[in-house]
């Protein structure tokens, strides 16, 4: 969903806010700092989103926000900040919740519960992410692996306590960026299993073998053990039987 962001007349902070809607007419937006409102204009016959840039010059479309995580190295994709958790009990770690997004304001809501709101739209499902339990009212962060399907939430202060790391994926090809990082991780993982695996005798080569953890350990349970090979014969010494 694309996201269009203009600097607000007003407070000249981040600027409104729209989403991709397919209108022709004249629609609200609201600045996402300062609470101002402000409309923009779309030409007679086309789709708001296409005409933008001739209503606001400055105007800029951004692409997906992605991180990596510091630890394990995966490429994540943010899909929502600033969404509001309502819950009556704490959310623990592992819960799922429903997304759901306002259609009047666009603010996104996580909740346990199944049943959808008036003005809400459903979105996706996701697991809680978190060291401390979720309680009403706190931010959190909607994301997903880009290798997967599952949508992860975790707190705001969480996903900026350096957890994760800023990529530069964005740009004028996202997609072709976000697989350049993923090849990338993958030989960073590869160069790391290599240089544990070297001591044990273990080729350049064959340290693609130790890709993941589960191939690694099939690789180990398959290396000769001293036990299964043949030992030296002893070497007899005077007055003793071997």
């Amino acid at each position: 969903m694309t996201t269009i962001t203009v600097t607000c007349a007003t407070c000249s902070g981040t600027g409104w806010a729209t989403h991709e809607d397919r209108h022709t007419e004249t629609n609200r937006d609201v600045c996402r700092v300062c609470g101002g409102e402000g409309k923009v204009p779309a030409r007679p016959g086309e789709a708001r989103e296409t005409s933008w840039p001739f209503a606001v010059p400055e105007a800029r479309v951004s692409g997906p926000e992605i991180v990596r995580h510091v630890r394990t190295g995966g490429l994540y994709e943010v899909l929502f900040r600033c969404a509001r958790v309502r819950t009556l009990e704490p959310l623990k770690d592992y819960d799922l919740v429903w997304v759901h997004q306002c259609t009047r304001t666009g603010q996104v809501m996580l909740s346990p519960h199944r049943t959808v709101p008036d003005e809400y739209t459903l979105l996706y499902v996701a697991a809680i992410q978190a060291g401390a339990p979720l309680s009403d009212g706190v931010d959190a962060v909607v994301y997903r692996a880009l290798n997967g399907n599952l949508a992860w939430a975790r707190s705001t202060a969480e996903m900026n306590d350096g957890r994760f790391e800023p990529t530069d994926a964005v740009g004028p090809n996202p997609a072709a960026r976000v697989a350049e990082l993923e090849a990338e991780n993958a030989r960073l993982r590869i160069a790391i299993h290599d240089a544990i695996r070297r001591p044990l005798g273990v080729t350049p080569d064959s340290a693609v073998e130790f890709y993941s953890p589960r191939m690694a350990d099939e690789a180990e349970a398959r290396r000769p053990r001293m036990s299964d090979q043949a030992r030296p014969a002893p070497v007899p010494t005077d007055g003793e039987e071997v």
